[in-house]
């Protein structure tokens, strides 16, 4: 092989990044959002269509702060990944109260956000751990049919099977709002969303954009090269940006045309333009999104700066 999609999930990828890049395997992934990744020693064999945490946190912090919130109790996993997502809201936030959810009862740690006496609750996890940190919530009344005290989320809950895995009432969770890398308008973005009900009946999931617009990378990094990681790695740079705009196949005419024709890869999750020397994207575009009353997920604002939140 001479280039990877994958892997999906950073610490996944900090496991094998090593072994593939060190062997000359260009890696890719559309869903690696550790901030470690773009200062990690990877031989410029390492790229990313997903942007890095440390830029939610700044959003999450931002959409905080836009709704007047002083005393947040935040509720994360003790990952790598949730630490360095909170390093943004740590510098605009006054943090009442921090706590793990990983190796602690549902029940304790309900408990000491409900002492704290918070007026918002920020969960940063996925549904494994959120469904029973809801349900205790629920028991202990820090999740009110008033919705007195708000809670907000990440991407990790970014998910439509959600609520419902905790039966709990919908109505509960309707208007909450969360922060999740965003997916843009425009010939490519629709493009891409038909292409994906066509194929699997349904809506796209997260980080489904980001996947698509990595293995296209890759196939035009390599109708321009030589085809070898070496190559791909050379070209990957140059095909995401400052060329004529195209989107897959009308880029993929264009360099079997021309292989030395200068192309602008616009993908279904947005501009990529790959920044020389660390493989991040270039730009990011952020979504405000909610709950709504049956318990589904809906875009609310697509931001391309934490100021634009409103």
């Amino acid at each position: 092989n001479q280039a990877v999609v994958g892997a999906a999930s950073s610490d996944i990828s900090l496991s094998v990044i090593d072994a593939l890049t060190g062997s000359g395997v260009l890696m890719i992934s559309p869903s690696n959002t550790s901030p470690q990744f773009s200062t990690y020693d990877a031989n410029g064999l390492y790229f990313r269509t997903a942007p890095s945490d440390a830029l939610q946190g700044e959003y999450t912090a931002a959409l905080l702060d836009a709704r007047g919130h002083e005393n947040v109790a935040i509720i994360f996993r003790q990952d790598s990944v949730s630490l360095v997502s909170l390093q943004g809201i740590f510098r605009r936030m006054p943090i009442t109260i921090l706590r793990g959810a990983r190796g602690r009862d549902a029940a304790s740690i309900i408990t000491q956000v409900v002492n704290a006496g918070p007026d918002a609750v920020l969960f940063i996890g996925f549904p494994e751990t959120a469904v029973p940190i809801h349900q205790e919530a629920f028991q202990q009344q820090l999740l009110l049919a008033d919705q007195s005290i708000r809670w907000y989320y990440t991407d990790g809950l970014l998910d439509d099977t959600f609520v419902e895995s905790t039966t709990l009432d919908p109505a509960l969770f309707a208007g909450f709002e969360g922060t999740a890398p965003g997916t843009p308008t425009g010939d490519s973005a629709s493009q891409f969303a038909q292409r994906y009900s066509d194929a699997y009946g349904e809506d796209f999931t997260l980080f489904a954009p980001q996947s698509y617009d990595a293995a296209w990378l890759v196939i035009l990094a390599a109708q321009v090269s030589d085809g070898t990681s070496a190559g791909i790695q050379a070209a990957m740079v140059g095909v995401s940006k400052g060329g004529e705009k195209c989107i897959a196949e009308a880029c993929l005419a264009l360099v079997q045309a021309d292989p030395s024709a200068d192309i602008d890869y616009v993908g279904a999750s947005g501009e990529i333009d790959f920044k020389d020397g660390s493989g991040d994207p270039g730009s990011a575009l952020y979504q405000v999104w909610s709950f709504t009353a049956d318990g589904a997920t809906q875009q609310d604002q697509l931001v391309q700066s934490p100021g634009d939140i409103q």
